[in-house]
């Protein structure tokens, strides 16, 4: 270890800093045009001009944080970390993204110089010194380490070492084994945000995964004080593996729980394990049996949460969850309106009764995406499957917020048809805020563009259709048809256009106003009405564009590789 940690050193000191210069500016200036700065790359560059300047930006460029994706990058990072160990405590995230296919098998980009193999296990030269430099990164408040257990493996001091760190206040485990399972019940920090994914090779572990731990909610209790918002996937939280009732760990200050691929049956756990949960979160949940009707029926009969103000998830796991408790707000996903509508009208009935249902939004053809499942020629949401939204609706009289997500690889047909639904649809509701969106969406169902799956020809050909006239023109035939809309939405790939209803007394006319994008944005939120994004490490770890991480060009400092590649949508301009 030591023979590496001095090659490596030997590498990074061949690093040339920038020549010493006479500094005429006071160091409060730069220090202001620092904070201005919102881009590793812009930090890098202006630091790289003076040994003063240097030294002055160190602190900012660390409070940024750093995205480690194979050793070179950490050797870089540790040899950066320890020259300027005085600021090392602004670090405030850190992202540990090192792939271990040996852990997961053969893999196509295994060739790659980046990548470490099978026969690369004991030479990453970067551990050790990651060792030695985690008891400064004292400010780190987010931790996320994809391929955990790999690379605890690494180095038996890594577990006690991030055990170690006191601040970290978000805490993401990708990947799962016995050090994962040390690492997470030993951690001293207040973990208030925890992501933990349970998996530990390319299938994911159910049973006999309680092998390594019998309890999911056991295995948090170190935490079940401070935890305020929990991401499970992949575990197994149905009766046989955890016990409801009073020995089961319970967490007062959860507010939001997202399960993921998880199994879960009983209302019950949930309810008992989370009692003031506001939020919750089930579309990747699998479904265990087909007929959901029993484990709907039993939950019905037990204790619900007194209210929730948000409830997420696909049409089949609402339906299952029975629940009887206020909601205000409700995103269901569904692909076939048709053949859900049982369901969906007995989910409605069930959140309803207390009139308390305010917000609706329907995520049409994501659930494909959510299974892992590939989308065959005929999958697609018509105009039609818009239709079918009415009859449930019709029994939810205490909606007024009504908004349609659809995925953008399954919009097919010309946008009229669309139109008229939506019209006819708005024109039988008491809806006096409509929301409209088409988007391209990944398989990990985030709101956020995906940038890197094409949409194919047909696909554009409709899109192009929705040009900024023919929305002026749905808006206004909406404004015509339901007298209480006084909002609408429309977000077509990156166009937004947002108007409000002036409607004149006495009736009959009325004007659209379109809003500043400030304006929309303020509407959106007080309205309630933003696009919900799941609990994803991905999306919180990195506030900044593009993927922070060490720069091993040749320069001290990280940079930021921002994402160059075109999106789909700029073919609509």
């Amino acid at each position: 270890m030591i023979r590496a940690q001095s090659t490596a050193g030997s590498e990074g000191d061949q690093i040339s800093a920038p020549a010493a210069q006479v500094c005429p500016l006071d160091a409060d200036i730069f220090l202001l045009i620092f904070d201005t700065l919102n881009d590793q790359g812009d930090v890098s560059a202006m630091m790289h001009t003076s040994w003063f300047v240097y030294r002055l930006g160190v602190g900012r460029l660390l409070s940024m944080g750093a995205h480690i994706t194979n050793d070179s990058k950490l050797v870089s990072f540790c040899h950066f970390v320890r020259r300027n160990n005085l600021h090392a405590y602004h670090l405030a995230w850190l992202w540990l993204d090192i792939p271990r296919f040996s852990l997961f098998g053969d893999c196509d980009d295994s060739s790659s110089e980046d990548s470490v193999g099978d026969e690369d296990y004991d030479r990453l030269h970067g551990i050790p010194l990651l060792v030695s430099i985690l008891p400064s990164l004292v400010g780190i408040r987010t931790l996320q380490i994809d391929y955990c257990e790999g690379l605890l493996h690494c180095d038996d001091r890594l577990v006690d070492a991030f055990a170690a760190l006191p601040s970290v206040r978000d805490l993401r485990v990708i990947s799962f084994g016995l050090l994962s399972y040390d690492l997470i019940s030993s951690i001293r920090s207040d973990i208030v945000i925890l992501y933990m994914e349970c998996s530990g090779d390319e299938h994911h572990l159910f049973p006999p995964m309680h092998r390594i731990f019998p309890d999911p909610l056991d295995l948090l209790s170190r935490h079940k004080d401070t935890l305020e918002d929990l991401w499970l996937c992949y575990v197994d939280l149905t009766a046989e593996i955890v016990h409801p009732g009073p020995s089961t760990s319970i967490y007062p200050n959860v507010r939001c729980l997202t399960l993921g691929a998880t199994r879960f049956r009983e209302l019950e756990i949930l309810v008992n394990a989370f009692p003031n949960l506001r939020i919750l979160d089930v579309t990747m949940c699998d479904v265990l049996e087909f007929d959901m009707d029993c484990p709907r029926a039993r939950n019905r009969m037990v204790p619900c949460w007194d209210a929730l103000e948000h409830v997420c998830g696909d049409v089949h796991n609402i339906y299952r969850l029975g629940l009887t408790c206020p909601v205000a707000r409700l995103d269901i996903v569904l692909d076939n309106p048709a053949e859900s509508r049982e369901e969906l009208y007995e989910a409605l009935t069930d959140v309803q009764w207390s009139t308390t249902l305010r917000r609706i939004v329907f995520r049409l053809g994501f659930y494909t995406l959510i299974a892992g499942h590939e989308f065959s020629d005929d999958c697609c949401i018509s105009a039609s499957d818009i239709s079918e939204l009415l009859p449930p609706l019709a029994t939810a009289s205490s909606v007024t917020h009504l908004g349609l997500d659809l995925n953008a690889d399954v919009v097919v047909g010309d946008p009229i048809y669309y139109q008229r639904a939506a019209v006819s649809l708005l024109s039988r509701l008491r809806v006096k805020f409509f929301r409209f969106r088409i988007h391209v969406c990944n398989f990990e169902r985030e709101d956020a563009y995906d940038h890197t799956v094409p949409l194919g020809p047909d696909r554009m050909r409709v899109l192009r259709k929705f040009r900024a006239p023919f929305l002026t023109f749905w808006a206004s035939r909406i404004a015509d048809a339901a007298p209480t809309v006084q909002f609408i939405c429309f977000e077509v790939m990156q166009r937004k256009m947002y108007w409000q209803v002036l409607r004149h007394p006495g009736g009959g006319e009325h004007s659209l106003v379109v809003l500043s994008e400030e304006a929309s944005r303020e509407l959106v939120e007080n309205e309630q009405m933003e696009w919900y994004e799941a609990l994803h490490p991905v999306t919180l770890a990195a506030p900044h564009e593009g993927a922070v991480h060490d720069d091993d060009s040749g320069s001290d400092a990280m940079s930021v590789t921002s994402d160059s590649s075109q999106q789909s949508d700029s073919a609509l301009a």
